[in-house]
């Protein structure tokens, strides 16, 4: 089970398995979308989301199909909560406060 400050490794696996493997692509950021979670699992934990879409006849959805790579590129001032570890999701990456 993942701490307070560690993502939970089957968010991690489920995000990559989603974006990487079946080629979703995240569409709308989604801040609490279950509001507060006050049941004995979740109490605390945040109820944040990322909304995935597939459009079926997209180019990573086929290269997906497929099973061939399908780079997303990456805008230079994009944010990252993950390092990479040869395109998978590797551990946290604290932002700074200043942020």
């Amino acid at each position: 089970m993942s701490g307070p400050d560690e993502p939970d490794l089957r968010e991690r696996r489920n995000a990559h398995f989603n974006l990487a493997k079946l080629g979703a692509r995240p569409e709308e950021y989604l801040s609490a979308f279950y509001d507060s979670m006050g049941d004995a699992i979740n109490a605390g934990d945040e109820s944040d989301r990322v909304l995935a879409v597939w459009c079926l006849t997209s180019w990573p959805v086929l290269a997906a199909v497929r099973r061939e790579p399908s780079p997303v590129e990456i805008p230079p001032d994009a944010v990252r909560g993950l390092d990479d570890d040869g395109g998978r999701p590797a551990r946290l990456r604290r932002l700074s406060a200043s942020r």
